[in-house]
């Protein structure tokens, strides 16, 4: 509650009208920090008329300065996620210019964001300065080219595999194919008398062609 009475007496105090004069000013805003302390009281169940209006104030600038505190680490915690949501814009920009498919979750996010983990134990990045972030992406992006060209590489090679096992299965197949179609010529026992018979008709056949 108090929290909550403190933040109105705040925006009081911020929408007083500035054209009004100087002691109306602090008027109003000593009203809004009257309610603002009644509320740190009554949340602390002390009541006000046995405290001296040194420990009033004392109190009500403990609250004040533990609110400012909390309102700071906010907005600490705002402008941290802020900036490493504006990095990151930048980091993907800068990998989709690289190459490389951005969206989430796609491979080449996922493989983005882990070799990015093994980023800082690097050795150029153990300077004083760290390189500039266009470097760092595109070393993150070679780290998942080496993976990607490495499984893009084994694909084709087991392709490649695939295509003379199968090449070397069809020269085999057309072989076998023409060896069973063609018909061998028949053969029988040769006889030398056989022989002498062909040579002697052979002869004759010759020396009746010269008559």
């Amino acid at each position: 509650m108090a929290k909550a009475a403190t933040a109105v007496a705040l925006k009081v105090i911020d929408d007083i009208d500035q054209t009004l004069p100087r002691e109306q000013q602090t008027d109003l805003a000593a009203a809004a920090w009257s309610e603002a302390i009644a509320e740190a009281l009554l949340e602390a169940g002390i009541s006000a008329a046995s405290l001296t209006e040194a420990e009033v104030e004392k109190l009500l600038e403990k609250k004040l300065k533990a609110n400012k505190e909390a309102e700071q680490e906010e907005k600490k915690k705002q402008t941290k996620e802020e900036a490493e949501a504006s990095m990151w814009s930048d980091v993907y920009k800068l990998a989709e210019g690289f190459g490389l498919d951005m969206a989430k979750g796609s491979a080449d996010y996922r493989l983005f964001h882990s070799f990015a983990e093994d980023l800082a134990q690097q050795e150029f990045m153990k300077g004083e300065t760290p390189p500039p972030l266009k470097d760092q992406v595109e070393w993150v992006y070679k780290e998942v080219i080496k993976v990607k060209g490495g499984v893009a590489q084994t694909s084709e090679e087991e392709k490649e595999k695939q295509r003379k096992i199968q090449e070397r299965n069809s020269i085999l197949t057309r072989g076998l194919t023409r060896n069973e179609n063609k018909e061998e010529p028949l053969t029988e026992p040769v006889r030398i008398v056989d022989i002498r018979k062909q040579i002697t008709e052979s002869a004759r056949e010759k020396q009746r062609a010269a008559r």
